[in-house]
């Protein structure tokens, strides 16, 4: 398992350094990668360095170069297929580097994945890690950072049969004063109606072990963890952006309104804003 371990370590460092001569080669800096792929500036730094401590799961680092490597329009097939072992127990020596190759990506070799049902577990383990790594944090987070809905009360209307003060004028014949209380008791009901219309509402239901990172309002990203048959929600005054560990592996819902992510296996989407355009065009 060390060697295993180790291996790991020298294939992502070589994976980390040719992300980052490419990026230095195009002249971005690793902040603009951070901001355009909404990863953690920390994490791209110890994926540049080869450095897997404080790193979430092999499956999540993975889709961190995937959008490292897309950012910086790196097209290598060798450099897909080092990514594609990483992690895994296939690493053969020709993964490694080697004392007398000048790149060793150059001799990076397809040498299969694991079966199907093999796969599936080790991505299961790997979130249930991650999970008690970053639940306790993100729940907490998310407790803090759910926008409290304001509630408006509305004033107890002046009862009808008070004694008005003395000097006073007396309200007309008529009813009028009745009927004007009407209106302002509309009024403040279609107001409430439209406070509580422009307000955005994100449903997410768990269908397999998730992880998110979400930012409200754009305020600073949160990571959650949702389970299995677990539903969370939160408020919005503009717009929602996140970024989805496992498209299939959640259900999304705007304002009640269904909202389709890929149907693609394992896929990580990031990056997707959801704002009251977005309600728009879900409701037409």
């Amino acid at each position: 398992m060390e060697q295993h371990l180790e291996k790991d370590r020298e294939l992502l460092a070589l994976i980390g350094q040719k992300l980052k001569s490419t990026r230095e080669a195009r002249g971005i800096a690793l902040r603009d990668i951070s901001v355009s792929t909404r990863v953690n500036q920390s994490f791209l730094e110890k994926i540049e360095r080869g450095d897997p401590e404080g790193l979430p799961g092999y499956a999540f680092v993975k889709g961190f170069i995937r959008n490292y490597q897309q950012a910086v329009k790196l097209e290598d097939q060798e450099f897909e297929q080092a990514v594609a072992v990483l992690g895994s127990r296939n690493i053969s020596v020709s993964h490694l580097p080697s004392a007398d190759g000048p790149d060793p990506l150059e001799r990076t070799e397809n040498t299969g994945s694991l079966p199907k049902t093999a796969m599936v577990g080790v991505l299961v383990l790997l979130v249930v890690w991650v999970g008690y790594m970053v639940i306790r944090s993100g729940s907490e987070d998310s407790t803090q950072r759910e926008p409290a809905v304001e509630s408006a009360q509305p004033k107890s209307p002046t009862p009808p049969n008070a004694p008005a003060p003395e000097g006073s004028a007396k309200p007309p014949a008529g009813g009028q004063s009745g009927a004007q209380n009407a209106n302002a008791g509309t009024a403040a009901n279609e107001a409430l109606q439209g406070d509580s219309r422009q307000r955005l509402k994100l449903t997410v239901r768990g269908l397999e072990p998730t992880w998110l990172r979400i930012s409200i309002d754009r305020a600073p990203p949160m990571d959650v963890l949702v389970h299995p048959a677990e539903t969370v929600g939160w408020d919005a005054s503009e717009e929602f952006v996140l970024t989805v560990g496992k498209s299939q592996g959640v259900s999304m819902y705007l304002n009640g309104e269904d909202y389709p992510l890929p149907q693609e296996k394992n896929r990580l989407v990031s990056n997707l804003v959801l704002n009251r355009l977005t309600l728009l065009r879900l409701e037409n």
